[in-house]
């Protein structure tokens, strides 16, 4: 094999083991996250480290923003990506930090404050 054919392959190896592995990470958010719910719905988004969450209706995301925030939990509340007020429902979680102990607590705490309807 030619060095730029191996670099390249070595490349697409190391891109495939990173997605794998941010898989496995999404996951267990998902998992954490959906054992502190009745009922998500989830979109995964092939580009970057998010995951688009939609709620019950009657849930305000900004107002479960401003709560999260005091528990130091910070989440993208869908009315952001609308200039239309649209995705009141929605928020965007990110999955970008590795999971640990303090990760599983924060996403028990925003499933606690979605249950409680915030």
């Amino acid at each position: 094999m030619k060095p730029k054919k191996a670099a390249i392959a070595v490349a697409l190896s190391m891109l495939a083991l990173h997605v794998c592995v941010l898989g496995l990470v999404r996951d267990e958010y998902l998992r954490v996250l959906g054992s502190n719910l009745i009922q998500i719905a989830c979109a995964w988004l092939a580009c970057g480290f998010a995951l688009w969450i939609e709620m019950s209706p009657k849930i305000d995301a900004y107002k479960l923003h401003k709560r999260a925030l005091k528990h130091n939990i910070g989440i993208a509340p869908g009315q952001i990506f609308s200039t239309q007020g649209q995705f009141k429902n929605y928020f965007r979680l990110s999955y970008g930090l590795p999971w640990s102990e303090r990760v599983e607590e924060g996403i028990k705490t925003l499933g606690e404050l979605i249950r409680k309807g915030v």
